[in-house]
């Protein structure tokens, strides 16, 4: 809201109704962020670690273990980073077991105390990396995380690069790390209060699964569109919660094209559409302005090319000695300049290599959301091929 300020012309009831409906949103991602810790409060008991019980357990790990490697529960199209953290997570648990397993009761005690404060510090610093994160995503896009939201996680290499150069990332991590310390510094003795890991395991059991309840009855009784109460899409956009936000957009894989880009109304751009592509040589198959379908005569004769097309992943033109580099890096592409059609002013038809694959062979513009390379479904297209 205050980023915001007065260019989001929202009216005086808006502003309490976006704080109501997000905090509903906000209670719903609160019970899903504390059901970690309520599984683990749950789950620490001693039946776990008997011997008898001990190759059950490992052999579930093997079991996930294996779906995570060779299965699509990570999909594959995902940034190594995040597979590789995701498998890095599962394994530590593991390891986490077996060491519990081999201590002695009094040290289980301690150490469970210390993994709870370790799990909590965590938390701590991704719910303000979170809240920082939606600070500058809202700076840049005046929205909640969406489908770019989640393009940023798949591509962590390229994006990380860019945030480190536009923001003192080290500064704010540094900065995260100690409110979050703090924070659990100040809150500890409460919250290991709320946690009465000597509770017998049925009184255990109806509290967390009586959370689990909750958590599964607000996932299908809170639906995203709650938030689209007005037509003031700032205040649409103020009740929504970016964690919940983000996941919407991940299941979705979309992005509302007509909310995010300027249009015109579609006789309009049809008009226009269809005054550039007439020409002598051809004729438009219907007078339906949303038909350019054309009949095409040439007076030439048709020549059979033989048409081979090189596509160069990342080669950027400060590579070519035309654009002024003296490496000679490129002295066979460089020598074709004089001899071909070179373009020097073109515009990138998106900011990824599926972008400008789909451009080349399928002659389109980038589309909301996923590329069409990667959407299913996608085959017996019209390509250059």
């Amino acid at each position: 809201m205050i980023r915001s300020g007065s260019i989001a012309q929202m009216d005086f009831w808006q502003y309490p109704l976006s704080l109501f409906v997000g905090l509903l949103y906000d209670i719903v991602i609160a019970f899903f962020v504390a059901l970690p810790f309520v599984l683990y409060v749950w789950l620490q008991n001693d039946f776990i670690y008997r011997t008898k019980v001990i190759p059950y357990v490992i052999g579930v790990f093997m079991v996930f273990v294996g779906l995570l490697l060779f299965s699509n529960i990570v999909p594959k199209e995902f940034n190594l980073l995040v597979f590789q953290l995701f498998t890095g997570y599962v394994i530590l648990r593991f390891l986490i077991y077996v060491v519990m397993a081999l201590v002695i009761q009094k040290s289980k005690e301690r150490l469970r105390i210390v993994l709870m404060n370790i799990m909590l510090l965590i938390a701590f610093i991704a719910i303000i990396f979170n809240a920082i994160s939606e600070w500058f995503f809202w700076e840049e896009f005046s929205t909640r995380f969406n489908f770019i939201a989640v393009d940023y996680l798949i591509y962590t290499n390229e994006v990380i690069g860019n945030i480190q150069e536009s923001y003192p990332i080290n500064f704010i991590i540094i900065a995260i790390v100690i409110v979050a310390g703090s924070i659990l510094f100040l809150v500890r003795k409460q919250l290991f209060n709320w946690v009465h890991i000597c509770e017998s395991i049925i009184t255990r059991s109806w509290k967390a699964l009586s959370i689990l309840f909750i958590t599964i009855a607000l996932y299908f009784a809170v639906p995203e569109k709650w938030h689209h109460f007005s037509k003031n899409e700032y205040a649409n956009e103020l009740a929504a919660n970016g964690i919940y936000q983000f996941a919407v957009a991940f299941k979705n894989n979309d992005l509302d094209f007509y909310k995010f880009y300027k249009t015109i109304p579609n006789e309009e751009a049809f008009k226009i559409i269809r005054a550039q592509l007439k020409d002598s040589n051809s004729t438009f198959m219907s007078n339906n302005i949303f038909n350019v379908e054309r009949n095409i005569i040439s007076k030439k004769e048709e020549k059979k090319l033989n048409v081979v097309l090189i596509s160069i992943e990342s080669l950027s033109g400060d590579f070519m000695k035309h654009f002024g580099n003296n490496q000679n890096i490129t002295p066979y592409l460089d020598s074709l300049v004089d001899k071909s059609m070179f373009f020097t002013n073109l515009y990138a038809s998106g900011t990824r290599t599926v972008r400008g694959l789909e451009a080349l062979t399928l002659s389109l513009p980038p589309v909301p959301g996923q590329s069409i390379i990667k959407r299913p479904d996608n085959a017996k297209m019209f390509t250059i091929g």
